[in-house]
């Protein structure tokens, strides 16, 4: 597995997942073509995106051409509030990550760091809700 295709796993499994299909919460790889393009798509569409990225890896094991380690698995909620809280049957961004959360502690060797809100420096009004997790992965690049 490589840190790319983690992303990409755990965006499938989002984009999958019923509740979030339901309240148009889209979920991105980070290391996808235009991220700034899809990430402006989905706000405009629902007013809340999450983005999924992979900031770290810890080796903690080596052989011979695969590592064992720790992933930095973090999954970045944005919202803009006056879009997304106008549609009917919006939820917020803390209670997309809560949720998600949830759904984390059935993922293997996944283990929850925090989960923290903030504004966004933006003219938008913006939130952000950080999930961070911790992946224990064997990074293989030929996978």
């Amino acid at each position: 597995m490589t840190l790319i295709s983690l992303q990409h796993d755990i965006a499938s499994i989002l984009n999958a997942d019923e509740w979030l299909l339901i309240h148009h919460v889209s979920a991105l790889a980070e290391n996808i073509g235009d991220i700034e393009q899809e990430i402006a798509a989905a706000i405009g569409k629902a007013g809340i995106v999450a983005i999924i990225v992979t900031p770290e890896f810890k080796p903690e094991l080596q052989d011979g051409t695969e590592l064992a380690g720790t992933a930095a698995l973090r999954i970045m909620f944005y919202e803009q509030p006056l879009i997304n809280r106008s549609r009917a049957g919006y939820i917020t961004a803390l209670a997309a990550a809560e949720h998600v959360m949830q759904l984390s502690l059935t993922w293997p060797a996944t283990t929850v760091e925090m989960l923290q809100q903030a504004p966004v420096d933006d003219d938008q009004g913006g939130l952000s809700v950080e999930l961070s997790l911790q992946v224990h992965i064997v990074h293989n690049p030929t996978q």
